[in-house]
Order: structure tokens, then C-alpha cells, then sequence
């Protein structure tokens, strides 16, 4: 292994160079002369062992170091679905910035061991969370179910570098029994969502926010809707894309476009020009439109909005949510509901559909009546060979 002696850099710390097993140019900088030489050696020993068989090789990189191999390994993952590749790369590297590179990517694959993951699981349950552009004021700790997603993410990147590991969760962190899936937060009053969009602001966002209140599109959805697939005269949006490739579930499928939200997408079109391509458009650094980034923050706005509104907080999801809760007490049968908001399963749309008793009790349509009308014939009946009528 070629080496060279730590070497002062002008900010005051101390600079080594060597070759890895692999032949790879490998460097370091450290605060004091005493901890570069230490490193220097102890990699130098790494190497030594290496050579003579007493060490596996993949052991000397960090797992910093392995995740990113593994991060640019997955992203050119050859015949995968451009749209969950991109989803799952954001999960994972939301989940190795945010939690666990910090705690442990500075150590060797080596050295990670059972006592170091129980370390990584309580640092993990202690750490307070915030959503972006809010104060965790209430103390809020990251959930159970964040926290075994972070070491999913955890496992999946040893075992890609072959060094499988099992994580045993505490109790409390432990997978619980699947529960019945509750209904998104939505805007369940009709003069809410009157005061929701009156509240939204700049006009970018009123139409995004439409899209969804009006015709249950999601966030991706509207990002990728480009005029053509808008027809304001038959009152139909064709749903044919979203982020990075086909609609969830792959269905593409025609939505509502009701006589409020064509209009408003007139008046916008005007305002935009005709010549735009995409339907939601937002100035971008350069003030020239641009479409909507999976990066945006919608929530934020959707909360701002909502306190100006002076109605209960919704988060995005939750105006696609009030698409399908009005619908469903508009009594919309649950299928045409399920094709319209595009779910791969109907037990996902019956969350829509409220079960109020009273509510339905009202409704026309349950008013039903068996009795037979005076004066209609009844049915010949064996053994009597005559028409009888009512009395």
C-alpha cells in the first residue's frame, strides 16, 4: 500500500493520502497531526490484513461510503419503473441524510454491530420531528412506524453490502396488528371549501388546489397535466401521467372537469397564454414558469391557507380526500367513485363513503314501498284456475 505522510493544509488540519486494496486513491483530513498519523496507520494495518487474508475487504469502507454505491446502484437499476425507481431513491436517501448517516455513517462495516444498531434504534425513538417550515413546539418524536422505515432503508443498504444484519425492535416499536384504514383529513363542509379557495394564493396554487377539490386529481397528477389532456367543452381531464411515467396503479383514466373549475381553467389559460404546455405552471428562479417539482412544498401552502380560511388544517392529499368524501355523500355508487379516483382496490374508496345513518335515512331513494296497489290483479295460483283482484 502507498502512503504518504500527513501533510498540513493551510486551514490548520492535517492531510493523509494512501491506496486502497482495490488500487482506489483514498484521502482524509483531521483536526490534529497525533489523530491523522493514528488513522494512517490503522489503515495501513486494514490493508496488511487485507493482503495476508486476515480481513474481507468491504469491510474497511464506511457505510457512508457503501450507501452511496448502493444509491447509484439502484438508480440504474436496468427494466424498473421509472416512477417507484424515483419514489423509493427519495425514500431512501430522505432516510440516510436525515437519520442514519449522521449517527453511524462514519464507521466501518466492521465495526457495526448489535450494540451499535441498539444505539442507532434509541437514537432514532428520541430524536423530535418537525414538518418543513414549523416548530416542534409540542416535543413531537419521530413515529414508530417512521422509525421501522428508517431501518428497512438500514437493512436494505448492509444487506446490498452483503453483511445482512437483523434488528430487534423494542416493544413499543414493533409492528402492530393492521388496523381499519381511516379517511384523510378533508374539507368535509361545503362552505369551507368555498372560504379554502377564496383564502389561496398566488393563482398558481388556487388552480392546483382546484384540481384536486373538483376533480380528485393527486399532487403527481397535476404536476404532469398538460392542456391537451383537458377538455373544458365535454367537461373530462384524461389522467394519463404523473411525476415520472404512468398514473399510480399504471391506470390512466378521465376524471370530472365540473362547469367551476372550467371556468377557472379559462380565465388561467387567458392569464398563462395559450402557448403554455403544462396546465399548473409557478415562476421558477429566473421568474419564468415552470411546472411543479416533486421538491415543491404544497403542504405548507395547504396549511397557510387553511389558518387564513379559519377552517381545520388539511394537508394536500387531504383536497383529493374532500373530492371523494363530497362525492360519496353525493351518492355516487362506489365503483364509479373507485374508477374516478383511480384505486387498485375498492376497500380504499369505501373509506370515502360515510356511514351516516341519519343522513341516509333522509335520502329518496331508501323510501322504499311493497305494497300492492288496490285494484291490481293477482297472480293465478295453482288450484285456482281464476283471476282474482285486490278489495
Amino acid at each position: 500500500m502507498k502512503a504518504s505522510a500527513p501533510r498540513r493544509l493551510p486551514s490548520g488540519s492535517w492531510h493523509i493520502r494512501w491506496t486502497d486494496s482495490s488500487g482506489g486513491r483514498r484521502s482524509a483530513t483531521f483536526k490534529s497531526y497525533d489523530a491523522a498519523r493514528a488513522a494512517l496507520r490503522r489503515r495501513t494495518a486494514e490493508i496488511d490484513d487485507i493482503k495476508v487474508g486476515r480481513r474481507d475487504p468491504g469491510t474497511e469502507r464506511t457505510f457512508a461510503e457503501v450507501a452511496t454505491t448502493f444509491l447509484e446502484a439502484r438508480a440504474r437499476q436496468p427494466g424498473a419503473d421509472p416512477r417507484r425507481t424515483l419514489a423509493r431513491l427519495t425514500a431512501y436517501r430522505s432516510h440516510l441524510d436525515r437519520q442514519i448517516l449522521p449517527a453511524i455513517g462514519a464507521l466501518p462495516l466492521a465495526e457495526i454491530n448489535a450494540d451499535v444498531i441498539d444505539r442507532l434504534v434509541a437514537t432514532l425513538a428520541a430524536r423530535q420531528t418537525a414538518r418543513r417550515g414549523e416548530r416542534n413546539t409540542a416535543g413531537r418524536k419521530v413515529t414508530p412506524a417512521t422509525i421501522r422505515n428508517v431501518l428497512t432503508t438500514f437493512r436494505v443498504v448492509m444487506k446490498y453490502a452483503r453483511r445482512p444484519v437483523s434488528v430487534e425492535l423494542p416493544k413499543g416499536l414493533r409492528q402492530e396488528r393492521a388496523r381499519a384504514r381511516k379517511r384523510p383529513a378533508a374539507i368535509a363542509v361545503a362552505a369551507d371549501v368555498v372560504r379554502y379557495l377564496d383564502a389561496c394564493r398566488p393563482e398558481w396554487f388556487r388552480v392546483a388546489s382546484a384540481l384536486a377539490i373538483y376533480s380528485g386529481l393527486r399532487r403527481g397528477e397535476i404536476a404532469a397535466l398538460r392542456w391537451s389532456a383537458v377538455d373544458l367543452d365535454a367537461g373530462v381531464i384524461r389522467v394519463v401521467a404523473s411525476w415520472a411515467g404512468a398514473p399510480k396503479n399504471d391506470q390512466p383514466r378521465v376524471v370530472p372537469c365540473p362547469p367551476e373549475l372550467a371556468a377557472m381553467l379559462r380565465r388561467w389559460r387567458l392569464a398563462t397564454g395559450a402557448a403554455a404546455d403544462h396546465v399548473v405552471t409557478r415562476p421558477g428562479k429566473d421568474e419564468r414558469p415552470r411546472p411543479l417539482h416533486e421538491g415543491d412544498d404544497l403542504a405548507s401552502a395547504v396549511r397557510r391557507t387553511c389558518k387564513r380560511a379559519g377552517i381545520p388544517p388539511v394537508n394536500f392529499h387531504g383536497l383529493r380526500a374532500t373530492f371523494g368524501t363530497h362525492a360519496g355523500d353525493a351518492g355516487i355508487p362506489i365503483g364509479q367513485l373507485r374508477a374516478i379516483m383511480g384505486h387498485a382496490d375498492i376497500t380504499t374508496t369505501a373509506i370515502y363513503v360515510r356511514s351516516d345513518s341519519e343522513v341516509a335515512a333522509a335520502d329518496p331513494r331508501v323510501r322504499l314501498s311493497f305494497t300492492r296497489p288496490i285494484g291490481t290483479v293477482v297472480p293465478m295460483v295453482s288450484g285456482n284456475g281464476l283471476a282474482t283482484a285486490d278489495r
